[in-house]
């Protein structure tokens, strides 16, 4: 899906939506042909919050959010349709969620050993080091920090999905003044691997630890960043948009 606009919505936890924007969501996407023909896919993503508990040992922060949804689109007109019509047709009084808007790159793509069963996911949302422009950022993040993390002997043997999803300060204004609260983070790491103990076994290896945490204190604020650990729901919805 890399290359299509992609919006993810964030719940913070501890709070009770009043609003079903996944069911709102569904709703608007089979009433409204124009955008149906662009929208690809709802991806959920939920929280396991038995998992991880290594990485908090090694200073990793889990930020408070239950869990993701994702909406994909050919274009982002399609997405501005979409949240234009739900926020038209109701009055959304929960200001809980918050969204970003950007599209994916993808790094690292394999095939499963058991297509069948749910990979484990490490989902990382990160805020910029402010002594680097946007441009840096994103530059530095999609190349060398990039290049450096497949380079990992325990990425190579255990990683099956690796993509980077970039923020789009220019799409970001657009939906900002349809009403949406934006996240702070410029970009979300996602990696799927096959089970909980293999989100370990590579964030908690010696050698990653020492040679990525030092670009990554040099690109991130890791004061703010932080991380999720779960998986993406089997009951993932997939729509079939015009070519």
């Amino acid at each position: 899906m890399a290359n299509q606009a992609r919006l993810i919505l964030l719940q913070p936890e501890g709070t009770t939506s009043g609003f079903d924007w996944t069911g709102k969501l569904r709703d608007a996407i089979s009433r409204l042909p124009s955008v149906r023909e662009k929208v690809t896919q709802i991806v959920e993503f939920q929280r396991k919050a038995e998992w991880g508990k290594k990485l908090v040992d090694a200073g990793y922060a889990m930020k408070p959010f239950i869990g993701a949804l994702s909406i994909y689109s050919s274009d982002v007109d399609g997405l501005k349709e979409l949240i234009s019509t739900i926020l038209k047709e109701n009055e959304v009084k929960d200001s809980s969620p918050v969204w970003l808007v950007g599209n994916d790159e993808d790094k690292i793509t394999k095939t499963p050993k058991d297509p069948s069963k749910p990979l484990a996911k490490f989902m990382a949302l990160i805020v910029r080091n402010p002594n680097l422009t946007t441009q840096q950022f994103h530059s530095h993040w999609s190349g060398p920090h990039a290049a450096l993390f497949c380079g990992q002997s325990v990425s190579q043997e255990k990683v099956v999905i690796y993509k980077q999803f970039h923020s789009s300060p220019e799409w970001t204004k657009d939906f900002v003044q349809l009403g949406l609260s934006i996240a702070e983070f410029e970009g979300v790491v996602e990696v799927w691997l096959e089970t909980a103990e293999d989100v370990e076994a590579v964030f908690c290896n010696p050698e990653y630890v020492e040679e990525m945490r030092p670009d990554e204190i040099m690109l991130l604020n890791l004061e703010r960043s932080g991380i999720m650990i779960g998986s993406d729901s089997v009951e993932t919805e997939k729509f079939v948009a015009a070519s």
